[in-house]
């Protein structure tokens, strides 16, 4: 069945077609003569193919049968105008869709001019002055009086009669509306297209107003093109400014050989070649438009900047679980140790996970452990474990449930942490699967790359010694040195962000179902995912924490001993055993594992799991499982508020105070021993003066012999020595290591005797 012709229906051949010379527009349709009027559309200049022709003829008379057969016969069809969009909306519709300033100027000379021939023709297509309300067509065209009509208006406004038969003949090719009167002049000038240039255009330079060169260098079509080709040498290693002095090196420059033989490019006068200004504007014109920077990020990252393509997250899953975005980024914040605030820490990794449908965020790593499929499957883990002992740890209370635990059965991320093969074995042993968005495509996760910007504008860049995402310039204050929050406290505060994202309303991601069921509930995202698990509509899959703990969590070191299970480290280099970290529990007592070290009296080398580097609690793979294991000792600080990195650090630090130290034991050994030496030396000195003052030696069985008798002596002497220096004036005694000579003291009685008889019998000899 064919289309019957209607009023402003719009006709044109179909190829192979001859019945109109142009597209025309149905002004009238007389079914009871069997007339139909056509106005042919504006159409192209005849001779200048750039500009439309500004006159319109007056409406012909066809047959409307014969136009309605040929319509039938597909020799005709019907179509839409061209481009009158614009002048189907309102007037201030028009004037908002303006992008700039000057648009909107010619926007409104348009309205304006259209209101001026508005109210010229209107006394024409009313009948007279006094109405204000257009006749019916065929009314106006079997008007006799109206040539003298057209006449008398057009003496009135004092303009051609011709003028006016054009703008009359315009309403009725353009719709038959007031819009209708309204011109494309706005577009004069041929935006878009490049015009052959007569005279340099732009501002006159300096030089030209003091006549100290010439105006400047006008551009052909040809140089156009050499600045498009020196424009596409913009890259990472190639500047805008070195580009162009390439292109200018190349096409506006004289090739010649310097002294030493070598060729070079000698530069034409500055006002013989392009300016800087010119490579930009026609570089970046003729090369699609591309300014410096989408040259240098590429299509695929200007896309992703600048393209906007609709939709929502939302619209890719039905159920709560089904999907979960990971990504990572840096907290931007320099922290310090917990042990001083003088000790600065660098930022953390922080790695997120955030359901898709509600938007709520149920799991995390932040940690020091630069981006790794180890430090993603800890993530993924924290999602499916209860938190509240975790927040607990860092002065939180929550209940069970203020922030979900379960595992989701989809994860996209990008081509990153959760790309490997230990991730690939975890999605066959526990049934999720991770998706893999392309290569800078960002947006494919934009819930997550929106939540990152929300966490560093309303936490991490409010905390003293945020890096703000950037390296700082010169003269600018270093973070690191305004470093003051521990990373306990920075963990409180951003659980409890955590619990303020969860807890904001979204209304527009909310169930309809679920308002009208429980108006009094407030649509907060934590609330959007209840409702919908507890309405069945959850794809989460059912996981054991403990294999998934087994699976997921790093392996580190230890060594188990006779007391327990002590964990070890890298310190410098070198995989040592950390002081005060030692673990037991119940259940590894149980094992039987201490008693058979203590009698084979030998460690045995095994490893721990650890979460996050919390060194409160761990676990041991054994042959009945995973069981858990403790912190040993009273130490707080230790236990709940250290993580094993800082308390690696110290011990690195403590290490390195004893290595500066070193040479300071040394000296202090040396001294010492020196001293020793000097004292021995002395008294070995002593000893022989005395022996030479003696007639013979004593020999060694006499030095062994009466060793208590000298002793009570030595403490008789001491004991008058302290009391003569308790009571300096009390009358001296006789001393008798001057009395008798210290040799003589210390001899005993048969000794003395002997030495006596000796001294007689020298005594004789001598005579």
């Amino acid at each position: 069945m064919s289309h019957e012709i209607c009023d402003q229906d719009v006709l044109h051949n179909t190829p192979n077609s001859d019945v109109f010379a142009h597209p025309m527009r149905v002004v009238f349709v007389d079914k009871a003569n069997d007339r139909v009027w056509l106005s042919e559309l504006q159409r192209q200049h005849p001779k200048k193919t750039s500009r439309m022709q500004t006159y319109f003829r007056a409406p012909r008379k066809f047959s409307l049968s014969d136009t309605q057969n040929h319509l039938r016969d597909l020799r005709i069809i019907t179509t839409k105008a061209p481009g009158r969009r614009l002048l189907d909306m309102p007037d201030d519709a028009i004037l908002k869709s303006a992008q700039t300033g000057r648009e909107k100027r010619q926007f409104e000379k348009m309205i304006s001019d259209r209101n001026q021939r508005w109210t010229s023709i209107l006394p024409v297509l009313s009948g007279s002055k006094e109405s204000n309300k257009p006749r019916n067509f065929l009314n106006i065209m079997e008007d006799v009086q109206l040539p003298q009509l057209i006449k008398v208006r057009a003496a009135e406004l004092g303009m051609a009669p011709s003028t006016l038969y054009s703008l009359l003949n315009q309403y009725w090719a353009q719709g038959s509306r007031r819009n209708s009167l309204c011109t494309n002049l706005w577009r004069c000038g041929c935006p878009g297209q490049s015009k052959a240039q007569r005279a340099k255009l732009g501002r006159q330079s300096r030089l030209y107003k003091k006549g100290l060169s010439s105006k400047g260098f006008t551009l052909t079509d040809d140089d156009k093109t050499k600045l498009a080709w020196g424009y596409k040498l913009i890259t990472d290693l190639v500047t805008a400014n070195d580009a162009f002095d390439l292109a200018s090196g190349a096409f506006w420059a004289d090739s010649t050989v310097d002294h030493r033989g070598k060729r070079c490019s000698v530069l034409w006068p500055i006002d013989q070649r392009p300016t800087m200004g010119q490579f930009m504007y026609w570089g970046r014109k003729l090369n699609k438009n591309k300014s410096v920077r989408r040259m240098l990020l590429g299509e695929s990252k200007w896309d992703l900047q600048a393209g906007a393509r609709g939709g929502s997250l939302q619209d890719q899953v039905s159920c709560v679980a089904q999907l979960a975005y990971f990504d990572g980024t840096s907290t931007d914040v320099y922290l310090t140790s917990v042990r001083s605030r003088l000790i600065a820490l660098p930022p953390m990794v922080r790695l997120i996970l955030k359901e898709a449908r509600s938007g709520v965020i149920y799991g995390w790593y932040c940690g020091w452990e630069p981006p790794s499929p180890q430090t993603a499957m800890q993530a993924i883990l924290h999602g499916c474990e209860s938190k509240v002992e975790y927040c607990k740890r860092y002065g939180v209370t929550i209940a069970e449930g203020d922030i979900p635990s379960f595992l989701a059965a989809t994860h996209q991320a990008d081509n990153g942490e959760l790309k490997a093969a230990r991730i690939t074995e975890a999605e066959s042993q526990f049934g999720f699967s991770v998706e893999y968005a392309q290569a800078s495509r960002g947006d494919k996760k934009g819930g997550v790359e929106s939540q990152h910007r929300t966490d560093h504008k309303s936490l991490d860049h409010k905390i003293p010694g945020t890096t703000f995402g950037r390296i700082p310039k010169r003269g600018d204050k270093k973070p690191v040195t305004q470093a003051l929050w521990n990373q306990p406290e920075y963990m409180h505060e951003y659980i409890q962000s955590v619990l303020d994202s969860n807890n904001e309303e979204a209304l527009e991601i909310a169930p309809q179902e679920m308002l009208k069921e429980e108006p009094n509930l407030k649509p907060t995202r934590l609330n959007i995912f209840n409702w919908l698990r507890k309405k069945g509509l959850t794809a989460e899959l059912p996981c054991n924490v403990e294999a998934l703990r087994a699976f997921l969590l790093p392996d580190q070191p230890a060594v188990i001993r006779k007391n327990g299970v002590y964990l070890m480290a890298m310190i410098h280099g070198r995989l040592q055993v950390v002081p005060k970290l030692r673990y037991t529990s119940e259940e590894l007592v149980a094992t039987g594992v201490l008693s058979r070290v203590k009698l084979a009296r030998k460690d045995l080398r095994t490893s721990i799991k650890l979460r996050n580097g919390v060194l409160s609690e761990a676990w041991m793979s054994t042959k009945d499982g995973m069981i858990p294991l403790r912190l040993s000792g009273s130490d707080t600080l230790l236990r709940d508020r250290t993580c094993l990195e800082d308390w690696r650090t110290w011990l690195e630090d403590i290490t390195l105070e004893r290595d500066l130290k070193k040479g300071d034991a040394q000296q202090a050994r040396l001294t010492k021993l020196l001293r020793i030496k000097s004292t021995t030396e002395t008294a070995r000195a002593q000893k022989k003066d005395e022996i030479k003052k003696q007639s013979k030696a004593p020999s060694k069985a006499e030095q062994q012999k009466g060793l208590r008798a000298n002793r009570e002596l030595e403490r008789l002497l001491q004991a008058e020595e302290q009391a003569h220096l308790d009571d300096p004036a009390a009358e001296e005694t006789p001393d008798l290591s001057v009395t008798t000579p210290r040799s003589e003291v210390v001899l005993t009685a048969s000794a003395r005797a002997m030495r006596n008889f000796q001294d007689s019998e020298r005594g004789q000899h001598a005579n």
